[in-house]
């Protein structure tokens, strides 16, 4: 995959430069010749072109010699930015009738090429020129990442010798295994997961094949995110700009459909204020370490630790600390392709802070220790592919400047306990989930519904032994209007990356590289339709279950059937929103039926004790019992 990162920068990067090399170059290249070229009168002999273009072909005289000229205007190739072309043709098509000269001008040493408008469009020039660059500097940072990859990813090849060799020696000393070595990397059995009892062998601690824990001093990835998004800003910033200059010609003929392309500015600005942002919280907190203990991390063990946060201590902050597991991934394929991330266990709550001496100050110094269960993934020390890692993540509101850091950590199945941080976050926080569960539970025996986290989704009736659950429309308002903006967006990105340019091979290039626009544009509109507008009716009672998905008023999805089909209710992760304290994991009940169908029944419900909850609450109004929900 490495390999085909690699590919396809250097493919987008020299498309980016093929481009640049059809257009920008040689457009400001002429425009520095011309503007030595000498000035005479011409006759126009035939005007005309289309909405994007405009020919022309005229006569003149130079030292007693006739030329024919066909050129005219710097850029060979057609555009739709702004009304040049109009207003050209306009001015052209009223020479040749009036049969009045025009002025232009030609080359001294070679008075056959010649051009009406030597003038530089700039606003075109800056479009054409930050749209290869972006092409190009996106190119070359994807293929620079899948090399840098390829490189740091990786143990070295001498540590991973010695671990093969270990294992090789631990499978002969058990008996598990009795050929050569060679042998025995061929059969793969080194690939193992070594058993907690191995990794009390120094020559088998497989972390150290990570140079960020090569010790235990773990720093976050703040000064490399804050790197990243300052590049990724300014490109942006820089790739969407040349729209403004653009934008005040196509209002005035009356193209507000422009007014979308708005909307690239806008997110530049937005990402520009991440970066400053960023910046300051770097500056004021600069590097903080995390050091654990144990370390590493235990699966069925503890994971804690300290920070030390020098020249700062805010006794009043409250510092979020939290601990996931995390599995990274990649789906779809091609150009599709992309990197997520899924949360299979998290815990939050907050860190114990006292103040503590730093060579800047007296500083905060924060502890904290998770209960890890015992049926998790350990970290994988490559991190390449699909593979699974271990974050801290701390936050906190602080006046000034957030505080925002991830780090990611080793963590291995080593069974290993604190042997000095005393401070029990999971303790906190299962005491903080006991009582939020207890409350919601009250207020759902009571059919309170309204008084739990279900208000934001649900509006719940009950009349005559009929139940009804209402998930309205726009309950989702945020993402719908993301949705929204980054459909607009990018519509109007390939839209004007399609019109833009004409039948030209360099317009076919244009084209083909706008069909990803076009159909992250569709999938977008496609979501930003179905967010707001869906939504889900649920009925239960006297013997049956009814559910209706609809498109506002339109239904897509009926189902009907008695109770006693139902023979389960499953709790199923949906999604998440936010970050740091304030992420909210969402999630959705769907039922089971006798003829393994899914249906889902509840949905955007705010936590997962809520959502066990109410999934109880749903249980007794179909008389499903807790033994056979699972």
């Amino acid at each position: 995959m490495r390999f085909f990162g690699v590919i396809f920068g250097l493919f987008f990067a020299a498309a980016g430069g093929f481009i640049a090399l059809e257009t920008a170059v040689p457009t400001y290249f002429a425009w520095i010749e011309m503007k030595e070229w000498h000035a005479t009168q011409a006759k126009i002999i035939e005007a005309g072109g289309e909405d994007n273009g405009v020919t022309a072909t005229y006569q003149y005289e130079v030292a007693g010699n006739e030329y024919q000229g066909v050129r005219v205007h710097i850029a060979n190739f057609k555009d739709n930015i702004g009304p040049y072309h109009i207003d050209m043709r306009r001015y052209l098509t009223e020479k040749q009738r009036t049969g009045q000269p025009v002025t232009i001008w030609f080359d001294p040493d070679n008075p056959a090429d010649s051009v009406i408008d030597r003038d530089m469009r700039w606003g075109l020039f800056a479009l054409m020129s930050v749209f290869c660059s972006v092409f190009i500097i996106i190119g070359l940072v994807v293929a620079i990442a899948s090399l840098k990859g390829k490189v740091t990813n990786h143990a070295s090849p001498r540590f991973r010798l010695a671990e093969m060799r270990q294992s090789w020696k631990a499978a002969q000393a058990s008996g598990e295994y009795s050929g050569g070595f060679i042998d025995y990397v061929k059969s793969g059995l080194h690939q193992r997961s070594p058993t907690p009892a191995e990794y009390s062998d120094p020559g088998l601690q497989p972390w150290l094949g990570n140079p960020r824990w090569q010790s235990n001093r773990i720093r976050s990835n703040a000064k490399r995110g804050m790197y990243f998004m300052w590049l990724f800003a300014i490109v942006w910033s820089a790739g969407t700009s040349p729209l403004l200059f653009v934008l005040g010609d196509e209002l005035k003929q009356e193209n507000y459909a422009a007014l979308l392309g708005l909307l690239f500015p806008l997110v530049g600005i937005f990402l520009l204020k991440k970066a400053w942002d960023q910046t300051r919280e770097w500056r004021r907190f600069g590097v903080i370490e995390l050091e654990m203990d144990p370390f590493p991390g235990a699966i069925g063990g503890h994971v804690g630790g300290r920070l030390l946060i020098e020249g700062t201590y805010q006794g009043d902050s409250q510092y979020n600390i939290e601990l996931a597991c995390v599995h990274s991934y990649v789906s779809g394929g091609g150009k599709n392709r992309s990197r997520r991330e899924s949360i299979l266990w998290s815990e939050n709550g907050a860190a114990h802070a006292t103040m503590a001496a730093s060579p800047a100050g007296m500083g905060t110094r924060l502890d904290f220790r998770f209960d890890v269960p015992d049926n998790l993934p350990e970290s994988d020390v490559r991190q390449s592919g699909d593979y699974y890692l271990w974050r801290i993540s701390l936050t906190a509101d602080i006046p000034g400047a957030n505080l925002d850091r991830d780090y990611s950590i080793p963590v291995f199945r080593t069974k290993s306990r604190s042997s000095s941080v005393q401070h029990d976050v999971s303790g906190q926080a299962a005491k903080m989930r006991a009582k939020a569960a207890q409350a919601s539970q009250m207020a759902l025996n009571s059919g309170q519904l309204d008084q739990t986290a279900l208000a934001r989704s649900v509006r719940f009736s009950e009349h005559g032994g009929v139940s009804r659950f209402y998930y309205p429309m726009f309950r989702n308002k945020a993402l719908a209007l993301f949705a929204f903006i980054f459909a607009a967006g990018f519509g109007f990105a390939s839209y004007s990356m399609i019109s833009g340019f004409g039948g030209d091979a360099m317009g076919i290039i244009v084209m083909i590289f706008s069909i990803p626009f076009a159909i992250v544009a569709l999938l977008a509109a496609t979501a930003a339709i179905y967010l707001p507008l869906n939504n889900l009716r649920v009925v239960i009672g006297k013997g049956t279950l009814q559910v209706t998905r609809r498109l506002f008023i339109v239904p897509i999805r009926r189902h009907r059937l008695a109770t006693y089909e139902v023979t389960r209710l499953e709790v199923k992760r949906s999604g998440s929103t936010g970050q740091g304290r304030r992420r909210v994991t969402h999630f959705k009940i769907s039922a089971h039926t006798k003829d393994k169908n899914k249906i889902t029944i509840a949905e955007d419900i705010d936590g997962e004790d809520l959502a066990h909850s109410y999934k109880g609450f749903l249980e007794r109004k179909l008389g499903i019992s807790p033994s056979r929900s699972g």
